[in-house]
């Protein structure tokens, strides 16, 4: 038996960032907004952009990482093991489309 090839809903989550002169701007890529409208209901996450900043001179990776906690429910509105068991979350450079980090299902 052949395995089922990935639903789109079993995809992670996806987390767009941009990164300014002090700061990295999050937001949800638009497929991923919908899908947690269908998950949440009427339940909208908000805000839409959330910007912080992180040490520029770090590796993404390193600088986010420990800030994922706070960072990921608030743009979703669901906890982190949540979002785990709906795919995980994929945070992508919104220029380059390259993963910067990744929460694993």
């Amino acid at each position: 038996m052949t395995p089922r090839p990935p639903h789109p809903t079993d995809a992670p989550l996806v987390i767009c960032v941009t990164r300014g002169f002090d700061s990295y701007t999050f937001f949800l890529e638009p497929d991923s907004q919908h899908r947690l409208t269908e998950v949440l209901g009427a339940a909208r996450p908000l805000p839409d952009r959330v910007s912080i900043a992180l040490d520029l001179a770090r590796p993404f990776a390193e600088a986010f990482g420990p800030r994922h906690g706070h960072l990921l429910p608030l743009l979703t509105n669901l906890e982190v093991e949540r979002l785990r068991r709906l795919g995980g979350v994929d945070v992508r450079d919104d220029d380059s489309g390259q993963l910067l980090w990744r929460l694993r299902p």
